[in-house]
């Protein structure tokens, strides 16, 4: 059940070092000036918080939310939403309004929130994070925009010219592809809002497919030699089960299944961990023997230490924690090494280049050990036109 919600003044008293939350009375609000307001609401347990913007009445701004049916049920991520997925077959009750006509002339915020609410009650914990990012952005973009019937095609043109000028990770400004997705990304936050806007075909941010880059053999040596013994298994983890960053950092000793004949990893949904394998491909990657040995020996070395948690890459000191921070502790080792470029992803693009072009494995079998929903992103790692290919080609009698 729902329960109502609650105005909350927020605030950092006089000698305190972190941010309180007071029932927003006059008294309290007079006492520390320097704050917000906030508004609380629990869904079965989980508390959603909406700030309210400076100079909003904050009573009105409850009473309207309420009055439009989005509080409560779209921004606490319910999966009861007044707002139907906008998906073919799924019919909203007559009995029931629709909120979509009232989220396209609420605060611009409120749409956001709401839509952030929907991936997340659809378990779509990472294209909720993106559509943060996103969206963000493009408030940042165009801070006069107050309502989603408000964008327009020019301010679409104006967010992808601006996104090519700004600045991505490590300094460098953002590439054709990053802003190719994040158009389709702000394009699926106004299909959602039943606001169907986009540019020209001609006109849309398009980017040139680039060549699939891997790590070269020298490169993989001296990061193996500069990496520790966590380090040296989560780049085994990558390059030879070819997982991807958060399905190496939630691995589980559980996700090793060994019998007398066959040793195979499973990649598999962890609730528990909030993560789910991308594209639903849970999936079984067979485990050559030094990798199993690896593994068990770790298993071994930290049950030794007192470290008794289930995941192989866990840290803190009961080592129950994910590590988010991978990729900067890779960075290390490569900076160690003389690695330039060193990236987590590039480890499954060698795990999937050389199953590819090995040459006896069929392509279907690589695409199901990698969990690729389609063989198009499996034919980008074929070489086709190397040496050994160019003999094989000239070698064909056609009569």
């Amino acid at each position: 059940m729902f329960s109502g919600p609650r105005l909350f003044w927020c605030c950092r008293p006089q000698g305190s070092k972190s941010w309180r939350y007071f029932p927003a009375d006059p008294a309290t609000v007079a006492a520390h000036p320097n704050g917000r307001y906030i508004i609380a609401k629990s869904v079965r347990g989980k508390r959603t918080y909406i700030s309210i913007p400076k100079g909003e009445d904050p009573h009105a701004f409850v009473q309207r939310l309420n009055e439009e049916a989005i509080l409560g049920t779209l921004v606490t991520g319910s999966t009861e939403s007044v707002v139907y997925r906008l998906k073919a077959g799924q019919r909203r009750p007559d009995s029931e309004p629709s909120a979509i006509p009232v989220l396209q002339q609420s605060p611009l915020y409120t749409a956001i929130e709401a839509y952030i609410a929907d991936r997340k009650s659809h378990s779509k914990f990472e294209a909720a994070e993106k559509a943060r990012v996103v969206l963000t952005e493009f408030v940042k973009c165009h801070p006069t925009v107050q309502t989603v019937r408000g964008i327009g095609k020019e301010h679409l043109t104006q967010f992808c010219n601006w996104l090519g000028e700004q600045n991505g990770r490590g300094g460098k400004t953002q590439s054709e592809r990053t802003v190719s997705n994040k158009y389709n990304q702000l394009r699926s936050f106004l299909k959602f809002m039943g606001h169907d806007v986009k540019l020209p075909s001609n006109s849309r941010p398009t980017y040139t497919e680039k060549s699939v880059t891997t790590y070269n053999t020298f490169e993989l040596t001296a990061l193996m030699d500069e990496a520790d013994e966590y380090m040296r298994v989560a780049v085994t983890l990558m390059l030879r089960l070819g997982l991807r960053e958060r399905e190496a950092s939630t691995a589980e000793y559980s996700d090793i299944i060994f019998d007398a004949h066959s040793r195979v990893f499973k990649v598999q949904d962890k609730p528990h961990l909030n993560f789910k394998v991308k594209d639903k491909e849970q999936r079984t990657v067979p485990m050559a023997d030094d990798v199993y040995d690896l593994l068990t020996a770790w298993h071994t070395a930290r049950r030794k230490a007192g470290i008794k948690s289930k995941l192989i890459l866990g840290i803190g000191n009961n080592g129950d924690q994910e590590n988010g921070h991978l990729l900067r502790w890779l960075q290390r080792v490569a900076k160690r090494a003389g690695v330039t470029d060193a990236t987590l992803h590039k480890f499954r693009r060698n795990y999937i280049s050389t199953l590819a072009n090995v040459g006896n494995i069929p392509i279907a079998v690589v695409q199901g050990y990698v969990g690729h929903s389609d063989l198009a992103s499996i034919m980008r790692y074929l070489n086709k036109d190397d040496a050994t290919q160019r003999a094989r080609a000239l070698s064909v009698k056609f009569y």
